[in-house]
């Protein structure tokens, strides 16, 4: 049973590596996928973002098929620039389609998996033409009433994932547990304004998943100081009776604490 399973396994490897633009398309659709899926302002998406998000399903779903896999789920996708704009993130999306598309092209054969790469392409470029589409017919969100506040959030989610999730054996400090806490009150603060993107504390954007204690806290650091200056650029402290303070006093310390735990 075992050595069975093992050669599964083993031919499993060597398809996989037999076609790695496939593989690099895979992450190219789930990074374009992002960036029309999930969006920082309250815009819905359009019928054409939705189609090409089918599209771009349908593609990924072609590949797999064939058993070219790289184990990861629809969202678990490359560092992108987590761009709040509207347009900014249809033109990040267009951009990852173009190189899935060009991924895809470099296969020499498309008789394998009974015309994978054909069919594959007829979804890329779909997808392409639809996200174009939605581009030419501009952008069609309400400005977020806090926009700085909610870009806080997401740098705040992605510090605490730094200082939460270790991938080493270490043990965090109590200054790390005291950051940690922090921020929780920072995003507590705000959300308690009723200014929520409607994610738990998990839901961070992409980071580069430093392995090292100190490369971690180190980028913990730095998305606490783009929170403080997003909230920073906020005008009006007396909004919900001097949140900014408060979210900033707690951000403060949480910087202060995380900088120690390096010293030390």
């Amino acid at each position: 049973m075992g050595t069975g399973l093992g050669l599964c396994f083993t031919q499993f490897q060597a398809l996989a590596a037999g076609h790695p633009s496939y593989l690099h398309a895979l992450s190219d659709l789930r990074a374009a996928r992002w960036m029309l899926e999930h969006r920082p302002g309250n815009w819905q998406q359009t019928e054409d973002e939705m189609e090409a998000v089918k599209r771009i399903d349908a593609a990924i779903n072609e590949i797999k098929g064939a058993s070219i896999d790289d184990g990861k789920d629809l969202n678990d996708h490359p560092a992108v620039d987590e761009k709040p704009e509207h347009m900014g993130r249809l033109r990040a999306a267009e951009e990852y389609l173009e190189k899935a598309k060009s991924d895809v092209s470099q296969e020499e054969n498309n008789r394998f998996a009974g015309g994978l790469q054909g069919r594959a392409l007829g979804h890329i470029k779909e997808a392409i033409n639809r996200t174009r589409k939605a581009i030419s017919q501009g952008p069609v969100e309400h400005p977020a009433e806090h926009p700085y506040y909610l870009h806080a959030l997401s740098d705040l989610r992605a510090a605490r994932w730094m200082l939460e999730h270790r991938p080493g054996n270490w043990r965090q400090t109590e200054d790390e547990m005291e950051a940690v806490r922090r921020i929780d009150a920072a995003i507590n603060e705000i959300k308690s304004a009723s200014i929520d993107d409607g994610k738990d504390l998990n839901d961070h954007p992409a980071v580069d998943e430093k392995p090292e204690h100190m490369g971690r806290v180190r980028a913990a650091v730095e998305f606490l100081e783009k929170a403080r200056s997003d909230v920073n650029q906020e005008e009006d402290n007396s909004f919900a009776n001097g949140l900014k303070d408060r979210a900033l006093r707690h951000i403060n310390e949480a910087i202060n604490r995380t900088r120690k735990a390096i010293r030390e």
